[in-house]
């Protein structure tokens, strides 16, 4: 099978940062210091450690896999913030595809002076970087707590699977048997199928 045939579609909200993470030490203190949640900087947050250990045993299973970010983060926050802030906590650099986040697409004028503040959709966003990458893509998985995504993700152009994650707690080591399971299971069906198991 050829490099980078694996893609793991990534969250960041509620997968690497639960909601359990804001317990931790460093979280509380920050969030202490600037106010709110929402305020906490990308290069001062702490992912969860768990989250981040699952990550790295699917890395070292599976090293043709690579990551892909479809996080609101990457408008929010911005692709290379996103991609430090997980290197920093100790994502390796060689993890990453070529193509490291899906496009987003802004909203129009129309819809901002409506109200608007979204842009494109998580789903069109991986579709649309899946139909640019499809040639080079055998399987895919994505990891979020959004529990729509699935369904919405059934018209995908390549085979693949989504992992709804529990945002309390984020991807744990448990969850790393069923991703490895997935991603190397011999694919015989045509279309997405978006359950938590694959084809």
């Amino acid at each position: 099978m050829p490099p980078q045939s694996y893609v793991v579609f990534l969250d960041i909200d509620g997968v690497m940062l639960p909601t359990r993470a804001y317990e931790l030490p460093e979280n509380k203190a920050e969030v202490k210091a600037v106010g709110s949640i929402s305020a906490i900087r990308p290069d001062r947050v702490r992912l969860h450690p768990e989250a981040i250990a699952a990550l790295n045993e699917i890395h070292r299973q599976i090293p043709e896999a690579r990551l892909v970010l479809c996080t609101s983060w990457r408008h929010s926050v911005g692709v290379a913030e996103t991609v430090a802030c997980l290197e920093r906590n100790g994502v390796a650099e060689d993890f990453w595809h070529a193509d490291r986040a899906c496009p987003w697409t802004p909203p129009s004028a129309l819809s901002a002076e409506l109200g608007a503040t979204t842009g494109s959709s998580k789903t069109d966003d991986i579709v649309a970087w899946l139909k640019t990458h499809a040639a080079k893509v055998s399987k895919w998985l994505a990891l979020d707590d959004d529990p729509d995504l699935a369904s919405a993700l059934i018209s995908a152009p390549v085979p693949g699977s989504v992992m709804q994650v529990d945002g309390t707690r984020g991807l744990t080591r448990d969850d790393v048997p069923a991703i490895l399971g997935v991603l190397t299971r011999p694919t015989a069906c045509s279309s997405a199928n978006t359950g938590p198991t694959g084809c």
